[in-house]
């Protein structure tokens, strides 16, 4: 039934009763929001609140005090994040009404993106407000700075080949070799994925903002990468500093007078080696001398007993024989 409006009297549409259109006004109702209740009862939105509302009392019992508590924190916790996304929120709308043009907006919006999807790395932007680079990333490997990258945002309708000189010399203010022009509006034929221009030393990539994301995962490891072979090189110079250093002191040493009296002194060794084996051939060359003698008289004395044992002999012949005239 339709919630019927009187001279001075509705028609209330919950108990069907005529209420004075003064009274309700004095209590601070106004006719519309009974005509809208009317069509929420008869579109039968109250009767599915009115049971969605019950549902969810039997689904929770009041009298249990940690329930209560539980919900309670529940809603508090919602309720602090919704305030801090309400403070977030009116900060933007405040610097965009406060005069924030198109390409700063794109500028926080990507700096955002950015610390969402690379949250171990750093993102400055105070260099901004300077007239310098729109974002200055500081590239983190294992908790340590390795590198930064130059990001340079145009949210235009055209493009300018002098976006391509602002970047250098903003890539040489920040001391950096690795930059990022982000562009909705690109030159023609380059490739919005990214078109790599290597220039007066440095690199940097042209990109869509749709494809910036993939682009700085490349490039933030080309930066690792730089400061790994920087490193070797460093190193590699160090050792060749540090053979450098010895081969200097070693040339000095060489040149010096400790050389000089180590040299005379193995002089002086090799002149004493070379005498005393020159003694020991000639020691040597007696004592072959003298065992030769002393076998040249034992081989005499063989003969002389080899002589005595003859005589003998003969002597014991005679002997023999004499003994037989005798019988």
């Amino acid at each position: 039934m339709a919630t019927v409006i009187k001279n001075e009297s509705i028609n209330c549409p919950c108990c069907g009763t005529d209420v004075d259109v003064k009274d309700i006004e004095r209590r601070g109702l106004k006719n519309g929001i009974l005509i809208e209740l009317d069509k929420q009862i008869r579109d039968g939105i109250l009767e599915e609140t009115f049971a969605f509302a019950k549902s969810m009392r039997r689904q929770i019992d009041p009298s249990s005090t940690s329930t209560e508590l539980a919900i309670s924190e529940k809603l508090d916790q919602n309720f602090k994040v919704l305030t801090e996304r309400q403070h977030k929120m009116n900060s933007t709308l405040n610097s965009i009404v406060g005069g924030t043009g198109k390409g700063e907006i794109a500028e926080m919006l990507i700096s955002e993106t950015f610390r969402q999807f690379f949250p171990q790395d750093e993102f400055d932007t105070k260099n901004a407000a300077k007239g310098g680079s729109d974002l200055v990333a500081k590239v983190f490997d294992r908790k340590t700075e390795v590198g930064k990258i130059t990001i340079s945002i145009k949210n235009t309708k055209t493009w300018k080949h002098e976006y391509l000189e602002q970047i250098e010399r903003n890539m040489e203010q920040d001391s950096t070799k690795v930059g990022i022009l982000v562009t909705n509006k690109l030159p023609k034929k380059a490739n919005p994925t990214g078109e790599l221009i290597h220039n007066n030393g440095v690199l940097y990539c042209l990109v869509h903002p749709d494809h910036v994301k993939s682009l700085y995962v490349g490039l933030r490891q080309v930066v690792i990468h730089m400061h790994e072979t920087k490193q070797y090189i460093t190193t590699k110079e160090q050792e060749l500093m540090r053979i450098g250093h010895i081969s200097k002191a070693l040339a000095q040493w060489i040149s010096g007078d400790e050389f000089k009296e180590i040299q005379g002194i193995l002089d002086e060794i090799r002149k004493d080696s070379s005498e005393t084996t020159e003694l020991h051939q000639k020691i040597q060359n007696q004592m072959m001398r003298d065992i030769k003698k002393a076998n040249d008289k034992q081989s005499s004395i063989q003969q002389h007993v080899l002589n005595q044992r003859s005589l003998l002999s003969r002597l014991k012949n005679l002997l023999s024989k004499s003994g037989d005239g005798e019988e």
